[in-house]
């Protein structure tokens, strides 16, 4: 799967090391449910500080204010990235609508939180294995930290579940493949819940690079995957081989059906980017914004992506046509302000977001990363982007809309919402 991207090989060292590296407890993958770090260490080459070393030594998950959404509700979603505006309104319109269902923020306590024993334990395995020669010092202490800590967070829910009647209750994380929440899945899925996966955008189909947000496909923890639309449950099952029966299509309830409005001419562009991956990528598209600014008279805004590590005081002491917005805003709240006629977009789910909005993307195709499925609209150069422009002009507005509002249900999810016909029905 993905050989032909550039770093398929270091992501096969990240695969063999998983493959010999056995960590279990009580039943609980280990080295599964902190694939993460593993991902961030051996294929993506990430430096560790001592500080981050030493908040893990530090942080605890608050497992009774988690026990007792149990007692409260049937169905509980959690989120573990509170602070994304987007994906705490994504998983509110979720939970809402299914009954007798809570949403719970996980909480942390910061109190002493490591056991040496079990870290001595967990760096001599780390130290002792085939991979161990390309991991830093820094970086094989902060693994054995996760592990004796993972361990550990493994006896406190034993412990804490024991009074708490699990019995047809469900349980829905914001991600079930990742940090905390992929071991709070894999625990509750052993102790006989019903578990979810929501698949929140599209993972996969990588043309040039491997993500590390691959997990989300490869190192889902959940029994049932739910997707937004038909798009996402296709790139599952053929990206990720899940079985086509533990995939339902539950829709996006932040986007109800609705008819698409588009503007007639187009001068006003919000700019949208991935991830850090691709900041090399996106910045090469700032110069040729610059330069159609001055002949068309365009302005450009630019929403960086929270995930990226450009600077926006940098962008804009550069290129005096292009702002930056601070982040402030959610880009949901920047399109439906009404300021923006167009967008331009690079290897991000908000494509589609745009498209809802009535804010018509054109996509930065060099070396784009991320195959979305969507229109005739990408651009590689100034002369490209300009014919776009023009040609949208000239279009047929109602056929563009057809197209769109089709493209919408498929990929978005638009004017769907089965999450508690899924949760509390189909799946029993």
């Amino acid at each position: 799967m993905f050989e032909e991207a550039q770093n398929y090989n270091k992501y096969k060292d990240f695969l063999f090391f998983e493959s010999n590296f056995k960590y279990e407890f009580k039943g609980i993958d280990l080295v599964k449910v902190s694939a993460i770090d593993f991902i961030n260490f051996i294929a993506y080459d990430k430096s560790v500080s001592l500080g981050e070393i030493a908040y893990l030594m530090f942080k605890e998950l608050d497992v009774h204010r988690l026990k007792q959404e149990f007692f409260r509700a049937n169905t509980v979603f959690t989120m573990d990235l509170p602070k994304r505006k987007d994906h705490m309104k994504l998983i509110k319109s979720m939970q809402e609508g299914v009954d007798d269902s809570s949403l719970h923020v996980l909480k942390y306590r910061f109190r002493p939180y490591f056991y040496l024993y079990d870290a001595i334990q967990s760096y001599v395995k780390i130290s002792k294995s085939l991979i161990a020669i390309k991991l830093s010092l820094l970086q094989k202490v902060f693994i054995a930290l996760r592990l004796s800590n993972n361990k550990h967070l493994v006896k406190k829910l034993k412990s804490a579940f024991k009074s708490v009647s699990l019995n047809g209750k469900n349980y829905v994380p914001f991600i079930s493949s990742t940090y905390t929440e992929a071991l709070l899945t894999a625990f509750l899925r052993k102790e006989g819940l019903k578990t979810f996966h929501i698949s929140h955008g599209l993972f996969g189909r990588y043309k040039r690079y491997i993500a590390k947000d691959i997990l989300t496909g490869t190192h889902v923890q959940a029994e049932y995957v739910i997707t937004l639309g038909e798009i996402g449950k296709h790139d599952l099952i053929n990206d990720y081989s899940i079985p086509e029966d533990k995939i339902f299509v539950a829709g996006n309830p932040k986007y109800p059906l609705r008819k698409i409005e588009l503007a007639s001419n187009i001068k006003n562009c919000l700019v949208l980017n991935g991830i850090a991956l691709y900041d090399e990528d996106f910045e090469k598209v700032l110069p040729i914004l610059e330069e159609a600014a001055n002949l068309k008279k365009l302005l450009f805004e630019i929403k960086l992506h929270p995930l990226s590590k450009l600077k926006g005081e940098e962008i804009s002491a550069k290129y005096k046509n292009i702002k930056v917005l601070s982040q402030q805003q959610s880009v949901q709240e920047l399109l439906i302000s009404g300021r923006y006629d167009f967008a331009v977009t690079f290897n991000t789910f908000a494509y589609y977001e745009c498209m809802y909005y009535g804010v018509v993307p054109l996509r930065w195709g060099l070396n784009e990363n991320l195959d979305f499925e969507g229109l005739d609209d990408r651009f590689y150069n100034l002369q490209d982007f300009l014919l776009k422009l023009e040609r949208y002009n000239l279009l047929n507005k109602n056929e563009l809309k057809t197209l769109i509002e089709d493209l919408l249900v498929r990929a978005l999810g638009m004017g769907i919402n089965k999450y508690n016909e899924i949760i509390n029905h189909k799946c029993l």
